[in-house]
């Protein structure tokens, strides 16, 4: 999640770390031809210190495939 929020919004984003589960709410609008949240209206931590996956290495070679999962 990025911001350039500032106020509850910002500390909100600010205090998220890896494993917590987050829904995100508010516009949707295309940006660089990806969609994007746009204003975000709300951030909410519905879950935190949840297990993480385990990492998978991959080379070059593989970006495609990998990125179109």
């Amino acid at each position: 999640v990025y911001t350039t929020t500032t106020g509850a919004l910002a500390s909100t984003v600010n205090s998220l770390v890896p494993g917590d589960s987050i829904l995100v709410t508010g516009g949707l609008k295309m940006f660089g031809g990806l969609l994007e949240i746009d204003p975000v209206n709300s951030v909410t931590v519905l879950a935190g210190n949840r297990p993480l996956p385990t990492p998978v290495a991959f080379n070059s070679a593989n970006f495609t495939n990998a990125y179109a999962e």
